[in-house]
């Protein structure tokens, strides 16, 4: 929130969109598994600047009665599908493996 607040929300977004793609994908070319959990704290550290300042656009455009049920929804949804996503890829990593599973992720 500091560094949108600072540099604002549009800028911070697509920043951190590019360096979490950027992150991605390097992470779908190791060939350690070290590697690959280092660049995917990267794709979550660059989220962490996404999601506040994406939430706070999307309130701003939001007309004021409806805004605690916008953020909940949002809440609930994303709550929702991580937990779908979790199940997923502990499914696919079972069978066929984390290469398989990342496959999928980026799909």
């Amino acid at each position: 929130a500091v560094v949108s607040d600072k540099y604002g929300r549009r800028k911070v977004i697509l920043y951190g969109l590019l360096f979490m793609i950027i992150s991605g994908f390097l992470a779908t070319y190791q060939r350690s598994f070290i590697l690959f959990l280092i660049c995917r704290g990267g794709c979550l550290f660059f989220f962490t600047f996404i999601k506040p300042s994406s939430l706070c656009m999307i309130l701003e455009i939001t007309p004021r009665r409806y805004r605690f049920l916008v953020k909940m929804a949002l809440m609930v949804s994303g709550q929702i599908g991580a937990t779908c996503a979790t199940l997923t890829a502990f499914e696919i990593m079972n069978t066929s493996g984390w290469r398989m599973m990342l496959f999928w992720m980026i799909v």
